[in-house]
């Protein structure tokens, strides 16, 4: 039997403890291939995805994202045009902007942890923006979540130019169309009901037949 290649070795334990190992180019072949080749999950989801969610989990434990973030900062300085230690900081550092929230409603929130917040959440979607993230199609989720939760007025703009740049590189990454349907809803940035409907009908029609 041949080999397996690097990807299909690849366990959430063997991620861990690659990553402990600092084994950053062994973790770095394994992206690049599961990037290659954008092979999906039999529930749909994505190996991509799947493998930055086990990369990253931290349980919204504070202490082991600090470890985490101080993990890929390494990776990064010693890997510095790869775009998986980049996009695995935007990632954990939108988890670490909802350690400084916390838990309660809004009114609760003091403006020491709104500012703390938001520091944060422009850090992640600093790393998600960065040119090396780009050709990884997880940067674009990260992109268009940090857009929704740090908001503004033109929001909306900004997502969408996320997304249409995402789908001319692989318009079956089906994350991008699920963190932006999110975004419209009213609850974050969506107007009404019909914005969110004539954005299924827009990107379902792109992608055509059953698939849109």
């Amino acid at each position: 039997f041949p080999a397996l290649s690097p990807a299909e070795e690849l366990t959430k334990d063997s991620i861990q403890k690659l990553l402990n190992d600092e084994q950053f180019k062994k973790l770095d072949v394994a992206a690049e291939e599961i990037r290659k080749s954008r092979k999906m999950l039999d529930d749909g989801g994505s190996t991509l995805s799947q493998f930055y969610n086990q990369l990253t989990e931290n349980f919204n434990n504070e202490k082991e994202i600090k470890r985490l973030i101080n993990l890929f900062e390494k990776w990064r300085k010693a890997y510095p045009n790869s775009p998986t230690p980049v996009i695995a900081l935007s990632i954990l550092y939108t988890d670490y902007a909802f350690i400084a929230r916390g838990t309660g409603w809004g009114k609760t929130i003091t403006d020491e942890q709104w500012e703390l917040f938001y520091e944060r959440m422009n850090k992640s979607y600093e790393y998600a923006n960065s040119k090396i993230a780009e050709r990884d199609m997880r940067s674009y989720v990260e992109k268009i979540r940090s857009i929704k939760l740090i908001g503004g007025k033109d929001a909306k703009r900004k997502a969408y130019a996320a997304l249409d740049k995402g789908i001319e590189i692989d318009p079956d990454y089906h994350s991008m169309y699920f963190a932006m349907g999110e975004l419209l809803m009213d609850r974050w940035h969506g107007d009404d009901r019909d914005e969110t409907i004539s954005f299924i009908e827009k990107y379902s029609a792109k992608r055509k037949g059953l698939e849109g």
